[in-house]
């Protein structure tokens, strides 16, 4: 961070699917698919 001084944070549109193929209930755990989708390739913009 440091290298670019002050950084400036844009917020756009994204997606946030989560496909779940498998539970455990004893466990309350999700097995699945988590996909991110964002408008640009950075999550920092200089």
């Amino acid at each position: 961070v440091s290298s670019y001084g002050s950084l400036n944070f844009e917020e756009k549109d994204g997606k946030i699917t989560l496909r779940a193929k498998k539970s455990k209930l004893e466990t309350s755990e999700v097995i699945g698919v988590l996909e991110i989708l964002q408008p640009f390739d950075g999550d920092l913009v200089p």
